[in-house]
């Protein structure tokens, strides 16, 4: 890409600058920013290596909020070169690819993306060009005032706006079931996430795994202790 924009495709730099900036979000020093804490499957992991006794931390997805700034990035790097390239047009992205992210953003286990927000960020980069018919999803049962009315709500009875999300969302998928056997499975395996803000559930994670390491090592000494101990007594005998 470099070569050709050498030689004059300068129509090419945008795309080579978003190369650039996605490259920069898989640094090891920078995937803390771009990235969430939580795994999707809503786990904070960190693992200890047992050679160096170092914690790891064990990053989720993309964060949505950079989700949302790439694809912007990405939608107006198409209008740009939809009037520099000479060529002809070129598409970046399509619209069923676009559906697809729309529901993987709608349906993302931690950060649920109810505002429906992906088609607004089209309409916004590519004015009258937005015009385009979008599906319509069941999934897609909440606008951004339910959402900030659960927000507020959430913080004020210090509940995850998230797990509340979720709940609703579980509860909805059950609509009209006869049965209803699993949900109390499902209803587990949420409450069972670290649904704790970021920060403060990778404090406690590494908290947890530094009580481990010293159990360890208490044990290691008592083990040792109690060989030394069991020497002496075949000695005594």
């Amino acid at each position: 890409m470099d070569g050709l924009i050498e030689t004059g495709h300068t129509w090419m730099v945008p795309l080579r600058d978003f190369r650039n900036e996605l490259y920069k979000s898989t640094l090891p020093e920078n995937k803390a920013i771009y990235r969430s804490t939580k795994r999707r499957d809503g786990s904070v992991t960190v693992l200890t290596n047992k050679k160096t006794g170092e914690d790891k931390h064990i990053l989720g997805p993309y964060k949505m909020e950079y989700r949302r700034k790439f694809l912007e990035d990405l939608l107006q790097i198409q209008k740009t070169i939809d009037k520099t390239n000479p060529g002809p047009a070129y598409a970046l992205i399509t619209k069923p690819e676009l559906e697809a992210i729309r529901v993987q953003w709608r349906l993302d286990p931690n950060e649920p993306d109810w505002e429906d927000s992906l088609p607004q960020i089209y309409r916004r980069v590519m004015g009258n060009a937005a015009d385009i018919a979008w599906e319509v999803n069941d999934d897609f049962v909440f606008a951004g005032g339910e959402e900030s009315l659960i927000a507020e709500l959430s913080a004020k009875h210090g509940v995850s706006k998230e797990l509340f999300m979720k709940l609703i969302e579980l509860e909805l998928s059950f609509e009209g079931y006869s049965r209803r056997s699993k949900l109390q499975d499902k209803l587990g395996e949420l409450l069972a996430r670290d649904w704790a803000v970021g920060d403060k559930v990778l404090t406690r994670k590494m908290g947890e795994r530094v009580v481990v390491r010293d159990r360890d090592d208490q044990e290691k000494a008592l083990l040792a202790k109690y060989a030394t101990l069991q020497g002496a007594l075949g000695d005594a005998a």
